[in-house]
């Protein structure tokens, strides 16, 4: 028993315990209906197509060692390509490893970039909370964190959904 009680000592295990319940309990409807967690917006005009096309591009940079145009006239009116792309792509660690991605899967990489996402934001939230606060209990921490992940992050382009 007191070996239990130590585990559920350790928040940031509690966290993740309660991250999987309430995402499969959010996430999983979208992935039975057959939607994204693509937001309808940006998202599928802008982000998306971005990543479909950064996938390109780092696959030749990395297999082919072909460097991309630095002005591109397929974006807008002709735009330079890393100054585009450094707003949608270059800035963001996850769309690396899209070039690792076949053509058929990136929306699926995608989805579960964004549950990757919201999972270490609440993580963070909580290791930066536990630092300034070292006492705070655990009922409170982890309401605060997933307040922080539902509340907070909901602005940023990736959760409304759309069919595929």
């Amino acid at each position: 028993m007191t070996a239990l009680k130590r585990y559920w000592k350790n928040i940031y295990l509690l966290y993740s315990i309660l991250f999987l319940l309430v995402a499969a309990a959010v996430f999983v409807p979208y992935f039975v209906t057959g939607t994204s967690l693509i937001w309808q917006s940006d998202g599928i005009a802008q982000h998306f197509p971005a990543l479909v096309d950064w996938r390109v591009t780092l696959r030749q940079l990395l297999f082919d060692h072909i460097w991309p145009a630095q002005w591109q006239w397929r974006l807008g009116l002709g735009a330079d390509y890393l100054q585009t792309f450094s707003y949608y792509t270059l800035g963001d660690i996850f769309t690396y490893g899209v070039a690792f991605v076949s053509q058929d899967h990136v929306l699926a990489y995608y989805n579960y970039s964004v549950i990757v996402r919201l999972f270490l934001a609440g993580l963070s939230f909580l290791f930066v909370a536990r630092q300034f606060i070292p006492r705070a209990p655990h009922w409170s921490l982890i309401p605060a964190t997933f307040s922080y992940i539902f509340l907070v992050t909901r602005h940023l382009p990736h959760l409304n959904t759309h069919s595929f």
